[in-house]
């Protein structure tokens, strides 16, 4: 199974402070989901919003809002913003940095090509073995989090709020 999801994860942030990062294109209207859910293509172009202690969460298929810097700078205030894009379909896999409100760095490869190299390369990056990107920016999202962002015992006591475009 390949995924085909992108997330922002956002350091020190409430579920209330993600709800606030979405565009306002979206509305809330009452909808929730698990992890499960959140985490694959069922929901569009739509988001799902949730928090961990320490994090707070945007998952969607919309790269559109996931590589946004009007929703990666508020997110990046006081603490960090990691963004991942995985997208089995169309072999893009990358990710973003953002720390402080300040745009840091993002990788995007496409099959074995780098696409986008921007910023400069993180010590975290030293190493990495493109061959299963999947894995690979998994890796990178726990060396920038901590967390094992692609394990259900991470989000198991987490709730998503469903934005609808």
């Amino acid at each position: 199974m390949g995924w085909n999801t992108t997330a922002v994860f956002a350091e020190g942030k409430s579920l209330a402070d993600m709800k606030a990062f979405v565009p306002d294109v979206f509305a809330f209207k009452g909808t929730t989901i698990g992890w499960e859910a959140a985490a694959t293509t069922g929901l569009g172009k739509n988001v799902a919003v949730g928090e961990i202690p320490g994090w707070g969460a945007i998952w969607t298929p919309n790269i559109n809002v996931t590589s946004a810097e009007e929703v990666l700078e508020p997110a990046s205030l006081n603490g960090r913003a990691v963004a991942i894009y995985l997208s089995s379909v169309s072999s893009i896999h990358g990710f973003a940095l953002w720390v402080d409100g300040a745009f840091v760095r993002l990788l995007l490869r496409e099959g074995a090509d780098t696409a986008v190299d921007d910023g400069e390369p993180l010590p975290e990056e030293a190493g990495l073995d493109w061959a299963d990107a999947e894995a690979t920016v998994f890796a990178v999202a726990k060396k920038l989090t901590g967390l094992d962002v692609a394990s259900h015992e991470t989000w198991a006591n987490a709730t998503f709020a469903v934005a609808e475009i």
